[in-house]
């Protein structure tokens, strides 16, 4: 998501026709993407069954709401003010120049892996600059086993694939870590238990069944 006015969502999807698996949300009895996040960086899988009505992911990038869109082999960069993104595709994209999605949906085919980099104009300085990097960082996507890797310079290697597995240098990662963990809010991992707390104030929300 994109602050201004109006924010801008953006994020990749596979379409379905069923009320819980419709063109732009859900993924029920699909289930075909796997995702990992590290930082500003996501990437993900998506291993496509024959039985699925659409054979392709889209994307949501209404780019009339950015400032630039450039499409570069693979990536597809857009800048809104000093913010940068940048959506690769493992079988490229493709835009959906008429219809109701016109100009705001792209499309890939087939069995499928994505990156997403987002960035500032602080980190990167340029949005040049931030296109050359990302076209520079090394990919490996294997279509037959549905594993991706990413080489980012500034996040690591990051790994996943369609089983589940999520890697960071090559390393199954730590997943062990807290739902909430904050000066002000905790909660252990799928503990039920979420603490609010300030100064000598304390209070405690049980989910637990």
């Amino acid at each position: 998501m994109l602050a201004g006015n109006p924010p801008v969502s953006i994020f990749t999807h596979h379409p379905g026709r069923s009320e819980t698996h419709r063109y732009w949300t859900g993924d029920n009895c699909c289930e075909c993407g796997s995702f990992f996040q590290n930082g500003p960086a996501v990437v993900g899988v998506y291993r496509i069954t024959a039985k699925q009505p659409f054979q392709h992911i889209h994307a949501h990038l209404p780019r009339k709401q950015l400032d630039e869109v450039v499409q570069q082999g693979g990536w597809v960069f857009f800048r809104r003010g000093e913010v940068y993104g940048g959506l690769w595709a493992a079988n490229g994209w493709r835009w959906t120049t008429e219809g109701e999605h016109a100009e705001r949906e792209m499309i890939s085919d087939g069995v499928n892996a994505i990156v997403c980099q987002a960035g500032t104009a602080e980190e990167f300085g340029t949005f040049q600059s931030f296109q050359e990097q990302l076209a520079a960082a090394a990919i490996r996507f294997d279509p037959q086993a549905v594993s991706l890797e990413y080489r980012s310079a500034r996040h690591g290697r990051i790994g996943v694939d369609a089983d589940g597995g999520r890697f960071l240098d090559g390393r199954p990662a730590d997943l062990d870590y807290p739902t909430w963990d904050s000066p002000y809010m905790r909660s252990p991992w799928d503990s039920g238990l979420v603490e609010l707390a300030k100064d000598t104030r304390r209070l405690v929300l049980d989910f637990r069944e």
